[in-house]
């Protein structure tokens, strides 16, 4: 029945897979019948940037997944992603998304097995636990509500759905041997002849220099406080006198980044700032006003309406999903504005899904 299954999938799949192949055509029946109980779990870039790793490991060990087989990659490059990309996608915005998420730091591929045999399908209980991709829609119980991770893009773990699709996601990571192998083992650790590897033995062993033990916060509110503020500070470096109504904007926006408040009160923050500059020297219909251009040089104020207008548009969520980002982002560069890798895609792959990441 299984074997079936294998070939099903694998003709539903849209693009090839040779670990898949090799797999059909080279396992033993025993193999191929305990598959089944074999899972693979994915630990994105941002699990290590956000220093998380320790966290999800804790809470996949602590619901009874013991660990077979680990290999961490350090970043993929594009040349290396490229045979996995699936027709449907391919030179699409959102394949885009899906590099830069994978070349941006290091990835980890977690082989797993249950600590006792369960006569439910592995990879359907990983789906239940790690919950929905969008982290604001997760049940309270799962992975993705408990940390919680960063958006439908970045949330911090991938499973396949079924264990065709496990052998074609290892395959840059592990060779049919080692899944061979990993499901060898699980017979023995169900025994308790056998325990896999500890959390301590992969930190140790496989993750020594990998995990960041500083708590930083890249949540979509903080990364949009920090560069709003980054952009108002430009401005008046730009300008010739201070601007009392920037410098209270950027105290409105120091007090927010030191708090970590829900996602209700962040909206309501968003909001009383777009506010308050609806009513300043420039409003939210983009008018050009004489006291605004007196703060500033000739060759300056080009730069600082550019800003000012960024920093709206960055505030004005509602509208988010429609705007050029790429292009509002290139204006930033052009105004000597720096924002990291990291940041750059944890907003616009929220703004672009803004709707359904923040339900405003």
């Amino acid at each position: 029945m299984i074997i079936k299954d294998l070939i099903s999938e694998k003709q539903k799949m849209v693009f090839d897979s040779d670990s898949l192949n090799y797999f059909v055509e080279s396992a033993e029946d025993n193999i191929i019948d305990s598959l089944g109980e074999l899972g693979l779990i994915l630990l994105g870039p941002e699990t290590f940037i956000t220093s998380n790793v320790e966290k999800v490991l804790t809470l996949l060990e602590d619901r009874g997944f013991v660990f077979l087989r680990i290999c961490v990659i350090d970043s993929f490059t594009k040349e290396q992603l490229a045979q996995f990309i699936p027709k449907s996608i391919a030179n699409s915005f959102r394949w885009w998304l899906i590099q830069e998420r994978y070349i941006m730091g290091p990835t980890a591929a977690l082989m797993v097995c249950r600590d006792k045999k369960i006569n439910e399908p592995i990879l359907r209980e990983l789906k239940r636990i790690k919950g929905y991709r969008i982290p604001l829609n997760a049940e309270e119980s799962t992975l993705r509500n408990q940390l919680p991770t960063i958006n439908g893009l970045l949330n911090f773990v991938h499973t396949p759905d079924n264990s065709a699709f496990l052998l074609r996601d290892s395959e840059p990571f592990f060779n049919t041997e080692d899944v061979i192998q990993a499901i060898n083992e699980i017979e023995d650790i169900h025994l308790g002849h056998t325990r896999g590897l500890s959390i301590n033995d992969i930190k140790e062993k496989y993750l020594n220099g990998y995990i960041n033990e500083n708590n930083l916060n890249y949540s979509f509110f903080s990364i949009l406080f920090s560069l709003v503020h980054r952009i108002y500070s430009k401005i008046l470096q730009l300008s010739k006198h201070s601007i009392r109504s920037i410098i209270s904007l950027q105290n409105i926006l120091t007090e927010a980044l030191e708090k970590r408040e829900q996602l209700v009160e962040r909206i309501e923050q968003i909001q009383a700032i777009k506010n308050y500059t609806d009513e300043l020297i420039i409003g939210y219909n983009k008018t050009k006003i004489d006291s605004f251009h007196n703060f500033f040089e000739e060759k300056d104020y080009i730069k600082a309406h550019i800003l000012w207008d960024i920093s709206y548009d960055l505030l004005s969520l509602k509208n988010s999903s429609k705007k050029d980002w790429i292009t509002i982002f290139k204006k930033l560069e052009y105004c000597d504005v720096k924002i990291k890798n990291i940041e750059y895609l944890i907003l616009i792959s929220t703004f672009l899904n803004i709707e359904e990441e923040i339900q405003i």
